[in-house]
């Protein structure tokens, strides 16, 4: 796994566990264990590492709100689109826990 990836993954826990405003740049560097240095080359900030969870999140949520339309889909299938839709929102549930701060950016 990339060194991006792998700051993505560990801010995401954090900000999860933590909630985003009470997770610092310098706290997810000491948590992989790599310089203030090293993350800030990848991400210039706390901004830019939500903004790259929230474009990973919509990536991962787009195929499931646009299910294929050649195929008849049973009701089983909406619910278990329904239940992948959910556990992504949980994934990445630090984005709707502060919602006014996030959006007030």
């Amino acid at each position: 796994m990339k060194t991006r990836d792998r700051i993505l993954e560990c801010a995401l826990q954090l900000f999860n566990r933590q909630g985003e405003p009470n997770v610092s740049t310098l706290e997810i560097a000491n948590e992989m264990g790599i310089s203030p240095g090293n993350l800030y080359y990848h991400f210039h900030g706390k901004e830019p590492l939500v903004l790259g969870l929230f474009e990973r999140f919509e990536e991962e949520l787009t195929p499931l709100l646009d299910p294929p339309l050649e195929v008849r889909l049973e009701a089983e299938d909406y619910w278990l689109f329904l239940h992948l839709i959910v556990e992504r929102m949980a994934q990445y549930r630090f984005l709707f826990q502060d919602l006014s701060n996030l959006t007030g950016r």
